[in-house]
């Protein structure tokens, strides 16, 4: 999501705030620690995360043109390279041009009495940025279809809708502005085809992503 409504500095501290809780590598391989992020449990099962599909789907490089409807305006290409950073959360920093900058994470929280998979996006465009947290509320495993919306007023203020094919994926942001307009308009598309996977393949290995 490419916004302007906050400065990028006010944002900064903001910036991927679980990584101070992001497991180490030593506490990867010690079978007594158990992450403050994914709270494992041996009586559960990966499956019962909602939305864990696109964990395993979304790794890897990806490219391809992006429409927008904010000032920072349509890319003909944009190029991003998601990968793991622990063993339940998945990363991307990319820029689309000179003013541009942008963050997405995937990554597993308690929502309610549930485990889901949840998305941060943060849009930085001329040093003006916002922060969109989100969390899996609509999950079609089987068509590759999966949507986030917004943590506190759900699909009223903000969402996005992921819709995967074999190796290409539509994702659509959809926004109220700041709960100015209804319905929903859409923010952005981008229409992103798969470029390579090994590239990830060391992290998903050193991790054993996807899991809780």
């Amino acid at each position: 999501m490419i916004c302007t409504k906050k400065t990028a500095y006010a944002l900064l501290s903001m910036l991927f705030i679980l990584s101070a809780q992001r497991v180490t590598p030593e506490d990867i391989h010690d079978k007594n620690t158990k992450s403050p992020i994914l709270q494992n449990n041996a009586s559960e099962t990966n499956e019962a995360v909602f939305g864990f599909g696109i964990l395993k789907r979304i790794p890897g490089l990806w490219s391809g043109p992006v429409f927008s409807s904010t000032p920072a305006g349509s890319f003909k290409t944009w190029y991003v390279d998601f990968r793991p950073v622990s063993p339940g959360q998945v990363s991307q920093y990319s820029t689309l041009d000179a003013q541009t900058l942008n963050y997405i994470s995937f990554f597993i929280v308690k929502y309610g009495d549930a485990l889901k998979v949840a998305m941060r996006t943060e849009g930085v465009f001329q040093n003006k940025g916002c922060v969109t947290y989100e969390v899996a509320d609509t999950v079609r495993e089987s068509e590759g279809y999966y949507r986030f919306s917004d943590f506190r007023a759900g699909e009223k203020r903000a969402y996005t809708e992921f819709k995967f094919r074999e190796n290409e994926f539509t994702m659509e942001v959809y926004t109220s502005k700041f709960r100015k307009v209804f319905p929903l308009q859409l923010h952005s598309r981008w229409s992103a085809a798969r470029g390579d996977r090994a590239a990830a393949a060391e992290a998903i290995s050193y991790f054993r992503f996807p899991h809780r």
